[in-house]
């Protein structure tokens, strides 16, 4: 809190935009420094307006211009992209990371990728409204897009796939999370199997060792790849 009423207030009283802010804060979104980690997390939270009890208001949707400009200058130059930050801001809002990292590309990429997006934000949507008939009349067709998205070779549209089944279990099924759970990409397997990991750990006595341990072995930490 201290470090935060500190140097929030230098951060936005000179002349530096956001994605400038994201690019020299994004490396810290998994300090080992509590402190640190939290004024990041606050600062990012200032950046694309979302907090915890708003995160599916659609009054005040995600504002991710600042992430999606941060990616699309990586890229460029080339870069790579801490995967702490990628995995940060695909919990917060699947959706809008997704686009941020669709329009971050040059090349256009294909529209399949935006179609099934919509198709799954559309049976969201019905859900989170309490259209019940029309939610479990658009289920198959959001599950059929997901199962496209995750094949995709891009990680990034594999990573949103499992942060919705994360966040929306009723999508998941035993194919699509068994492909998941054994993707190439770290950060697609750590979000698929997130939510075992959380149940394990609230049900795991305290003086048995770490629930990642009963998991499968760490894998050597890989290169970012784009």
């Amino acid at each position: 809190m201290t470090a935060h009423l500190i140097f929030h207030p230098c951060i936005h009283t000179v002349d530096v935009d956001d994605a400038s802010i994201v690019r020299g804060l994004a490396p810290f979104v998994d300090s080992e420094d509590r402190t640190l980690r939290e004024f990041v997390e606050d600062e990012f939270t200032h950046i694309d307006g979302l907090d915890t009890p708003w995160l599916t208001n659609p009054v005040s949707p995600p504002n991710y211009g600042a992430y999606k400009k941060f990616i699309a200058s990586s890229l460029r130059g080339g870069e790579p992209i801490p995967p702490a930050f990628s995995a940060f801001i695909y919990r917060r809002s699947p959706p809008a990371a997704l686009l941020a990292f669709y329009y971050a590309h040059e090349k256009p990429r294909q529209k399949q990728i935006l179609w099934s997006a919509h198709v799954v934000s559309d049976a969201i949507w019905k859900k989170e409204q309490g259209f019940d008939k029309a939610f479990q009349q658009a289920t198959p067709e959001a599950i059929a897009q997901l199962e496209k998205l995750s094949k995709d070779e891009a990680w990034w549209a594999r990573l949103y796939v499992a942060e919705i089944l994360h966040q929306h279990p009723e999508f998941g099924t035993p194919e699509l999370v068994e492909r998941l759970k054994s993707d190439e990409r770290a950060l697609v397997r750590e979000a698929i199997t997130r939510r075992l990991r959380e149940a394990l750990k609230k049900q795991r006595p305290p003086n048995l060792p770490p629930v990642d341990a009963d998991l499968a072995p760490p894998s050597p930490r890989e290169p970012a790849r784009f």
